[in-house]
């Protein structure tokens, strides 16, 4: 290795050439198989222990919103009186203001309360369910992809990516170095481009902003798919990590704004953990396209060339999910809208 960054010179000197190939150098008690059983295994634990993380959370926030449901249902028996002027002791009109005999609750009755007889029922899916989906599934799958580095790592070095600054044409300190710069290129413009995407989603809203940033992310792994050789994807792979890095972390800013649909601040906790998991588990995107890269034998280019499409199939729904102007207030409504225009 003619490598001035390890500075030691190895040479090897064999007697018995023909022993030499029959035999390996040195015993190598790891065969393909463990070691993929291994990976597999690690990758597994890893997400069960990522979505106890998670369910654990969401159990906490649950028991948080049923005592406030508790709270509130025990201050409405309080407060609540049977006069058909339906106001309550402290002077505000109460919620069965309006209603007929036969339709108000009973102030004896347990499930009554305030939170699930004002906001929508329970267990039943919602068109803000599938707005808040849709930002999880734009934070997980682009905003945190570039937080999974150490699987681009493998996918890199696997494809000889940088391996022309080594002498022997594989691993070696020039091409680590390489990969180190491109790491905190990619690092820096993702927390760097958040303060400009903040000032662009302010100024022009949360689905121009969306969009924008879906087309920069499918730009950047369409610039990884369309690589002809290990060459030319060399020399784009920093440029479409920097892209995909700024995409990702524009997409994830759209998605705060969603968790004010909810109806009370514990919803919107709840709202937040979502969006905050799914960007989290965003890591964990690469190295599972690693896996698939070095045991399905898939190129990067076809796998950049898959994402794409899900890419844009993702900026494709934020254009008609997200709104024009971002939704400031707590409950705020939403409904499907298919203006195009601006108004």
């Amino acid at each position: 290795e003619n490598d001035d960054k390890i500075g030691i010179l190895m040479e090897l000197y064999t007697f018995n050439r023909t022993l030499l190939q029959l035999q390996p150098i040195w015993e190598n008690n790891i065969d393909p198989t463990s070691f993929m059983k291994q990976r597999a295994s690690v990758l597994i634990i890893a997400c069960v222990l990522f979505f106890v993380g998670i369910v654990v959370q969401y159990w906490w926030i649950r028991r948080q919103i049923a005592k406030q449901i508790e709270k509130e249902r025990r201050l409405s028996m309080s407060s609540m009186t049977c006069e058909d002027s339906g106001v309550s002791g402290d002077g505000r009109t109460s919620i069965i203001n309006g209603m007929s005999p036969g339709q108000r609750p009973s102030i004896a009755d347990d499930n009554f309360s305030t939170s699930s007889f004002i906001y929508h029922s329970k267990g039943r899916l919602t068109y803000k369910d599938y707005i808040l989906a849709s930002s999880v599934a734009n934070s997980c799958l682009l905003g945190g992809v570039v937080f999974g580095f150490p699987g681009m790592v493998l996918i890199l070095r696997r494809e000889g990516v940088y391996a022309s600054v080594c002498s022997c044409g594989v691993f070696c300190a020039g091409q680590q170095e390489q990969l180190s710069v491109m790491s905190t290129a990619g690092f820096a413009a993702a927390i760097g481009s958040r303060l400009f995407a903040g000032i662009f989603l302010d100024k022009f809203g949360p689905k121009i902003t969306a969009v924008c940033s879906g087309m920069v992310s499918s730009a950047g792994l369409i610039l990884l798919a369309t690589a002809a050789d290990v060459t030319e994807l060399t020399d784009r792979i920093s440029a479409a990590w920097i892209i995909l890095a700024v995409g990702g972390s524009s997409m994830h800013l759209t998605s705060f704004h969603v968790t004010n649909l909810q109806c009370n601040p514990a919803d919107k906790r709840k709202a937040s953990l979502f969006v905050s998991a799914g960007f989290g588990a965003g890591s964990l995107v690469l190295p599972v396209l690693q896996v698939i890269n070095q045991y399905g034998n898939v190129s990067l280019q076809i796998i950049c060339m898959v994402y794409s499409i899900i890419a844009v199939l993702l900026t494709a729904n934020s254009f008609f999910v997200q709104p024009w102007r971002a939704w400031n207030g707590l409950g705020s409504d939403a409904t499907p809208n298919f203006n195009f225009l601006h108004k």
